[in-house]
C-alpha cells in the first residue's frame, strides 16, 4: 500500500469519548479490557487470531441461527420492503459504475448477486417496530463480545471450576487459553444464548450493551460523513452507499467518489486497515481507494500496483 495525500479539510480536533462496557464491571474489569484488545486486533499472544475468529464465528451463529437471545429475525427476500430498499441501492451502485465506465469486475459481481441475493435466506434481526436492530452488529462488535464473554467467565468461575480462576490476574496467554477452552465446549452456543438473553432482559446490562452498539454505529456514520465531506472539498462528486445491513457491504464500499477519471469505490474507517476488502477489485478500470481518519484529517491510500 502507498500513502497518498492528506485531506486536511476534515481535521477533527475534539476529544472522542468512547463507551467501554468493560469499565462498568467490578471483578473482571481488567480481564475484559485485555480480552477486548485481543478480539479487536487479533494480537496479544499465541492464539489471538484463532480466538478472534472463534468469537466472530460463534456470535455469527447466534445472530443467524435458531437462537432466541437476539430477538425476532426476518428473512430478506423479494417483496419485503427491507429487502427491496437494499436491492435498489445495490442496483444504483451498479448503474453509477456502468455510467462512468468503471469497475467492470464489480459490475459483473453485482449482476450475479442480484440474481441470487433473494434466495440466500439472509436473516436480519429486527426490533419491535420490525426495523433494523443494533443487535445485528454484535458479531463484529469486539467491545460487547468482550463484555459478554467476561460475564460468561465470571459465571464459570462462580461454579467453582478451574476455568477463569482469579481472572483479573490473567495475562493475555491465560485469557486466550481459557477462553478458547470455554468457546470450544459442546454447549458453548446454548450457554451464550441463555446469557445474552438474561443480559438483555436486565435493564442495566441492556443499556450498557445497546449504548456501546449505538456509539459505534454513530461514530462510524460520523467518520464516513466527514470523509465524504473531505472528498467533496478535494473536488470529487460523492455518493454515499453506507447503511445498516446493506447488500453493498459485501463489496466493502462506503462511498463512490467521481472525478474526470471515473467512479472510484471508497472505504472510510477510523483507522488504517491492512487489506480493505474492496482492494480485491482494484484494476486499470477500477481505481478504488480507502481513507482513514488521522489527527490531521484523512489519509487516503490505495493498493500497490
Amino acid at each position: 500500500m502507498k500513502i497518498l495525500s492528506l485531506l486536511s479539510e476534515a481535521v477533527i480536533t475534539e476529544a472522542e469519548k468512547r463507551i467501554d462496557p468493560c469499565s462498568k464491571l467490578g471483578e473482571g474489569k481488567e480481564f475484559c479490557k485485555k480480552l477486548n484488545g485481543i478480539l479487536s486486533f487479533g494480537r496479544g499472544g499465541t492464539g489471538s487470531q484463532l480466538l478472534k475468529k472463534k468469537a466472530i464465528e460463534l456470535f455469527t451463529q447466534l445472530r443467524q441461527g435458531d437462537y432466541i437471545s437476539m430477538g425476532q429475525k426476518v428473512v430478506l427476500e423479494p417483496g419485503n420492503p427491507l429487502f427491496d430498499e437494499r436491492l435498489k441501492k445495490l442496483k444504483k451502485l451498479m448503474y453509477i459504475l456502468w455510467e462512468h465506465s468503471s469497475c467492470s469486475a464489480i459490475i459483473k459481481s453485482i449482476k450475479n448477486d442480484i440474481e441470487v441475493v433473494g434466495s440466500k435466506g439472509l436473516q436480519m434481526i429486527v426490533d419491535d417496530a420490525e426495523q433494523y436492530s443494533l443487535l445485528n452488529r454484535l458479531d463484529t462488535h469486539s467491545t460487547n463480545q468482550a463484555y459478554i464473554l467476561t460475564k460468561a467467565a465470571l459465571e464459570e468461575q462462580a461454579k467453582g471450576k478451574t476455568l477463569f480462576y482469579k481472572i483479573d490476574t490473567y495475562d493475555n496467554d491465560q485469557i486466550i487459553e481459557d477462553m478458547l477452552e470455554y468457546l470450544n465446549l459442546p454447549n458453548a452456543l446454548e450457554s451464550l444464548d441463555d446469557l445474552i438473553t438474561r443480559l438483555l432482559q436486565d435493564t442495566e446490562n441492556q443499556k450498557i450493551m445497546i449504548d456501546a452498539l449505538e456509539y459505534s454505529r454513530t461514530r462510524g456514520q460520523e467518520v464516513e460523513n466527514e470523509g465524504a465531506e473531505a472528498l467533496r472539498n478535494a473536488g470529487y462528486e460523492v455518493i454515499n452507499f453506507s447503511g445498516d445491513f446493506g447488500f453493498v457491504d459485501y463489496f466493502g464500499i462506503d462511498l463512490v467518489a467521481i472525478d474526470d477519471e471515473g467512479a472510484h469505490p471508497v472505504q472510510v474507517s477510523s483507522q488504517m486497515k491492512s487489506n480493505p476488502k474492496l482492494f480485491q477489485f482494484s484494476a486499470p478500470d477500477c481505481k478504488c481507494f480507502a481513507m482513514y481518519k488521522s489527527p490531521s484529517g484523512f489519509t487516503k491510500y490505495e493498493p500497490l500496483a
